[in-house]
């Protein structure tokens, strides 16, 4: 007799175990404790500070960086300025103008969205470079974006306005020398302001009203789901590279991504984890605008990547999540100058 009870507790325990554990889980979806899942999430995430060390709007460096950031000149027709692709006030990225681009073949891949790039190790989507500055100077000479592919013809467009070599003056020591090293100095420290704090900064912070019960719901499950191994840092991205399409293979597979760096077959559509800051207001979505909303972006990501069928309640649950990634925009400081000034003549 004591035998059987002990097997009848053995076998209760190992039934009851695991309806403890769904129960659980249950429980903590439905109703999420702000605490658990702040400590939860804390390990991954790095949080904005909720005001961020200012820099200043009219100081001479960002100043100028700002003149340039908007500055058509600084394309070979002069009809495209780095806002014109990466449109500050629709968060750093502008998804119609691009679409357009790919259509006429003159841009392969997404345009990413230049807030938040202080906590990036990792720039573009095949991870070419590993810090802004040489990202930007990439960026002015690429064929697919600014496109002035020599140096020397970015300084002396600039050169041939007088307005610009006194703004060089003025955020220079040194006179009013134009280098393109110099230019590169201005439009980074000027992208480096680009900071949005969001909802999600402030729960980590400590405020338990910060998030909703669905983005409590949510962060749970993207959690629960793994995506947090991925999507780190305060930038929530852009930590590492990772192969599209681990669990099932990537429909597009002509971008081999990482692999056009380093020609190693391992790298072959290895691409850089996207950050998800402001996620919500930056679509089309992936390295090749295969999702056009956020909800298709988060269906297709889990079933190419961990092979997962979400259903449509998780889906919308990581959804409202994702959405307390989206800060507010620093409207003082995107304001575009009073004129961009454009060189006469062409080269």
């Amino acid at each position: 007799m004591g035998q059987a009870t002990w097997r009848l507790g053995r076998l209760i325990r190992r039934v009851s175990l695991p309806i403890l554990l769904v129960c659980s889980t249950a429980r903590a979806l439905a109703d999420p404790d702000p605490a658990a899942v702040r400590k939860m999430w804390s390990p991954f995430v790095e949080p904005l500070a909720a005001k961020p060390e200012e820099r200043e709007p009219r100081s001479e460096l960002v100043s100028l960086g700002r003149h340039l950031f908007f500055e058509r000149a600084l394309s070979p027709d002069r009809a495209r300025s780095c806002n014109d692709c990466h449109d500050l006030s629709r968060y750093g990225t502008n998804g119609d103008a691009v679409e357009d681009l790919r259509k006429a073949g003159k841009l392969r891949r997404d345009v990413p969205s230049l807030y938040n790039l202080g906590g990036l190790k990792l720039f573009g989507w095949d991870a070419r470079k590993k810090d802004l500055r040489s990202y930007t100077a990439a960026a002015l000479t690429s064929p697919e974006e600014s496109a002035l592919r020599d140096p020397a013809v970015v300084v002396e467009r600039l050169e041939a306005t007088p307005a610009y070599r006194e703004r060089f003056a003025a955020a220079f020591e040194g006179g009013r020398r134009i280098t393109f090293d110099r230019v590169v100095a201005a439009l980074t420290a000027f992208q480096e302001g680009l900071v949005t704090p969001a909802p999600f900064d402030a729960f980590l912070a400590g405020d338990d009203q910060a998030l909703t019960a669905e983005q409590l719901k949510g962060a749970v499950i993207f959690d629960q789901k793994n995506c947090s191994a991925c999507h780190t840092g305060s930038a929530i991205g852009g930590q590492m590279i990772q192969i599209a399409g681990i669990m099932k293979p990537w429909p597009n597979q002509d971008d081999l991504g990482h692999f056009e760096v380093t020609k190693k077959p391992a790298h072959k559509l290895a691409f850089r984890v996207p950050p998800l800051r402001n996620v919500a207001k930056t679509g089309p979505y992936f390295h090749d605008h295969s999702a056009r909303s956020l909800r298709r972006a988060i269906r297709d990501i889990a079933f190419l990547e961990q092979g997962m069928n979400l259903d449509l309640d998780e889906i919308i649950a990581i959804e409202a999540f994702l959405e307390s990634f989206t800060g507010k925009l620093p409207e003082e400081y995107i304001q575009a100058p009073g004129g961009a000034v454009r060189p006469p003549g062409d080269r």
